[in-house]
C-alpha cells in the first residue's frame, strides 16, 4: 500500500485545509464518513481504516449481521483472495467456500484457507444448499448481473443468492441521486470492452443520445468496437481509440491489452503508479483532451477509470466542465492523493457541484467520486 506525502503529490494547501473545503460539499453522512476513513488509510497506511469502510460505509451491516448470527456457513462469488480475507477478518468463520468460474483458481484458498470452488453447474446443486439454509453472495462490482443470471439459468425456483452490489448501489450508475437529462450524451473514458457504455444506454433509456467511448489501447478498442457493433452501426455510440491527457500528444501505454493498462509520459513516470514502479510503456499511443475532442457539445455525463491518468484527463475537460457543469463519476483510487486532488480540482472549476462518495467493492479499488 502507497501512502502519500503531500509535497511529493504537488499539494500546496495543508491537507487539513484541503479536507475541510472537501467536506462541506459532500452530499450525505455516507460520502463523509467514508471520505475521513479512506483519507486516513491512505495516510497512515493503517488497513483497518479500509475495514471500517466495508463496515459501515457500504451498507450492508443488516445482511452482514443475519450472516454471520444464522449458524450457516455461506458462499461468496465474484471476488478476489484479497475480498475474501478482509471479509474473514470482518466476519469470521461465516464462509464455506468461494464460487469462481476462472478454473485456475479452484482448489486454493489463500491465507484464509477458504477454498475456491467451481460454480454450482445444476438445480440439485443449489437445492442442496438451499436444504442446508445456505446462500450464495454475489460480491462482484463488475459482474454480479451476469452471476446472477448465471444462476438463475440453473432453474431453481427458490432465492439461494443475494447481489450485494444492489445493497452497495451498482457502480456509476446507482446512486439515488443521479438524475437524467435531456439528451444524454455520456463520454466513457477508459471504456475497455464497452460493458460500461451498454450500462448507461439501460440507466438513460430513452433519455439516451449518444455516448463516446475513449479507449487508449488497441487491444481493448477491439473488444468494445465487438461488444458495441450494433449502437456503432446505429450512431448511437463514437469509438475513440485514444487516450484522454490534459494535452494532446502521443504517449507510452504500458499493461496493453488488459483492463490495468496505464500511460507513461516519455521519461517512464507512470500516470498511476510510482515513477519507481513504472516501465517506459509497450507502446505509443495517441491522446487527446476532452475539450478539443468534444468542441461545443453539450456532455451531460462523464465516467472515468483510466488508471491514475484521471487528473489530467478532467483538466483538458476544463472548459467543458465549466460550461456544461456535466455529471462526473470519477475514479479516485488508483494514486493515493487522488482522494484530495480530484475533488479539489472539480470544486475549483465549478463550486457548485456536490459530490458524493462511494466505495464498491471488499478491497481497495472502485471507490467512485460522483459530482452532480
Amino acid at each position: 500500500m502507497t501512502v502519500f506525502n503531500d509535497a511529493a503529490c504537488g499539494i500546496t494547501l495543508p491537507r487539513q485545509i484541503l479536507a475541510r473545503q472537501i467536506l462541506t460539499h459532500l452530499g450525505d453522512s455516507r460520502s463523509r464518513r467514508t471520505f475521513l476513513d479512506y483519507l486516513t488509510w491512505r495516510v497512515s497506511g493503517e488497513e483497518s481504516y479500509l475495514l471500517d469502510i466495508y463496515r459501515h460505509c457500504m451498507n450492508v451491516e443488516d445482511l452482514m449481521s443475519k450472516v454471520q448470527h444464522s449458524g450457516r456457513q455461506h458462499y461468496l462469488w465474484g471476488v478476489t483472495a484479497t475480498s475474501v480475507a478482509h471479509l474473514n477478518t470482518l466476519w469470521p468463520g461465516c464462509w464455506r467456500g468461494v464460487f469462481d468460474n476462472d478454473p485456475r483458481s479452484w482448489n486454493t484458498g489463500g491465507v484464509t484457507q477458504i477454498p475456491f470452488l467451481p460454480p454450482p453447474t445444476h438445480p440439485e446443486a443449489l437445492a442442496e444448499l438451499y436444504r442446508r439454509g445456505e446462500q450464495i453472495l454475489v460480491c462482484s462490482a463488475s459482474s454480479a448481473g451476469a452471476i446472477m443470471a448465471q444462476i438463475k439459468s440453473l432453474g431453481f425456483a427458490q432465492e439461494v443468492a443475494i447481489n450485494v452490489s444492489e445493497l452497495i448501489g451498482a457502480q456509476y450508475f446507482g446512486l439515488p441521486e443521479l438524475y437524467h437529462d435531456q439528451n444524454e450524451l455520456f463520454v466513457d473514458a477508459g471504456a475497455y470492452d464497452g460493458s460500461t457504455t451498454q450500462e448507461f444506454f439501460k440507466w438513460a433509456g430513452k433519455s439516451a443520445a449518444q455516448a463516446w467511448c475513449f479507449e487508449a489501447d488497441p487491444q481493448n478498442c477491439r473488444r468494445c468496437a465487438a461488444q458495441l457493433a450494433l449502437p456503432l452501426s446505429q450512431g448511437r455510440v463514437r469509438l475513440c481509440n485514444t487516450g484522454l491527457w490534459s494535452r494532446p500528444g502521443r504517449l507510452r501505454l504500458a499493461n496493453s491489452g488488459l483492463s490495468t493498462g496505464y500511460l507513461t509520459d516519455t521519461a517512464g513516470a507512470a500516470a498511476g503508479v510510482s515513477a519507481q514502479t513504472a516501465d517506459a510503456g509497450d507502446i505509443e499511443v495517441e491522446v487527446a483532451t476532452l475539450d478539443e475532442m468534444l468542441g461545443e457539445r453539450r456532455v451531460t455525463f462523464i465516467k472515468m477509470d483510466i488508471e491514475g491518468a484521471e487528473l489530467q484527463a478532467l483538466q483538458g475537460a476544463a472548459t467543458l466542465i465549466r460550461r456544461n457543469k456535466p455529471k462526473l463519476a470519477i475514479c479516485v483510487y488508483h494514486r493515493p492523493e487522488d482522494i484530495l486532488t480530484i475533488p479539489a480540482y472539480i470544486l475549483s472549476l465549478n463550486p457548485d457541484y456536490t459530490l458524493y462518495l462511494r466505495h464498491h467493492t471488499f478491497e481497495a479499488t472502485e471507490t467512485v467520486l460522483y459530482a452532480l
